[in-house]
């Protein structure tokens, strides 16, 4: 990829772009390889937080460590970053959202998805994280087609393609984790 020069918000943006997939990366194989680890983890957060970490929590949080300053980060950049009718990020992801997330709900408590699933005690961190790294790429990809094109034009479909997982891709995740935690083998007492 041939960088020429490139404003000190996208430096930022790069290092936390590369932070967010370290964390992806980082935290999936500490809960798969080292769970005494993500134990002392989860007390932690507990501790600072009052409630317990879920998967549904990590993926609102994931979500938005990443999205807030990249919008922030690449405003700063390019105008273009936000160039879209405000209908198309709020009431429409909005709208997509409800169903969507019914939709993941009961494909979670359906028999033969359950079958699939059931024999992995992460399965949900690991749809969670899936849903994180998803919500990475919704931005990344904007940002390297315009790095690779040279146009900032093409960063206006930036808050186009984040409302588009947000609006389905993510409620859908949400509600398939909520409905694992929920109901049948996958349900988990909170204390």
């Amino acid at each position: 990829m041939k960088l020429q020069y490139q404003s000190t918000a996208l430096i930022f943006w790069l290092c936390l772009l590369v932070l967010q997939l370290v964390f992806i990366q980082g935290l999936g194989w500490i809960i798969r390889w080292r769970p005494e680890v993500f134990r002392k983890l989860e007390d932690r957060y507990s501790l600072l937080f009052g409630k317990p970490l879920s998967p549904e929590r990590m993926l609102v949080a994931g979500t938005l460590f990443f999205w807030t300053p990249s919008l922030i980060l690449l405003r700063f950049h390019s105008g273009e970053a936000w160039r879209v009718p405000s209908y198309a990020v709020v009431v429409v992801p909005f709208l997509l959202a409800i169903p969507c997330y019914f939709i993941g709900k009961s494909a979670a408590i359906d028999p033969r998805i359950r079958t699939r699933v059931a024999g992995s005690e992460h399965v949900r961190w690991s749809y969670s994280l899936g849903g994180i790294f998803l919500a990475t790429g919704a931005v990344a990809l904007p940002v390297f087609i315009s790095l690779l094109s040279g146009m900032d034009e093409m960063l206006s479909s930036l808050c186009t393609s984040m409302a588009f997982v947000s609006g389905t891709l993510l409620p859908c995740i949400f509600g398939f984790i909520k409905g694992m935690t929920n109901s049948g083998p996958f349900k988990i007492n909170r204390g």
